[in-house]
């Protein structure tokens, strides 16, 4: 069981495949970002792959991580068409995140993205609501306590970040962030 699963770079992945172009690749310290297109389908998909977080296990740097949470969601909120454009049939399409057994480290991503989001959003972040409503959709998400210590750590972090950050509004700049 211990060869159940195999890295497959990307180049590997395209050789194999005859429905997948790659448009372009990023190379970051800790992690990809590619684009593919599905030939049959007309369909545009951006791939993060984030290769410096061992199953089981903790990346050793939040902040490797926390570009990547801000990586995606920049991504995303730039695909909400404003007023003025046109909405395609398609849509962007859904954000699909997946690890080996889609739980530990998925549930991780997962909950540090909707934990920054409730930062930005109301300065408060509830981990523990977040992930039981996590786990009632699937569970089991976020495997082990050093998972859970590392994302009351990540929104530490980047609660840090936002009491730094010029944009933050005025009243937000002199409150405290709550994470509980």
């Amino acid at each position: 069981m211990k060869d159940r699963y195999k890295t497959i770079l990307p180049s590997q992945f395209l050789s194999r495949s005859s429905h997948l172009s790659r448009k372009a690749v990023d190379v970051f310290l800790h992690f990809y970002n590619s684009v593919f297109f599905l030939r049959s389908e007309r369909r545009h998909v951006r791939h993060y792959w984030f290769t410096s977080w061992p199953d089981h296990h903790i990346p050793q740097c939040i902040a490797p991580y926390l570009k990547l949470v801000e990586e995606v969601e920049t991504y995303s909120e730039s695909l909400v068409p404003t007023s003025s454009q046109e909405v395609p049939a398609s849509g962007p399409g859904p954000i699909i995140v997946h690890c080996s057994a889609g739980i530990g480290r998925t549930g991780c991503f997962i909950a540090s993205s909707i934990g920054c989001q409730q930062l930005r959003e109301t300065g408060q972040a509830d981990v523990l609501e977040t992930v039981c409503q996590l786990r009632l959709d699937r569970g089991g998400m976020i495997q082990t306590t050093e998972q859970y210590q590392f994302l009351y750590s990540t929104l530490a972090q980047y609660s840090s970040q936002l009491a730094g950050s010029p944009e933050q509004h005025q009243e937000k700049r002199t409150a405290s962030s709550a994470i509980y």
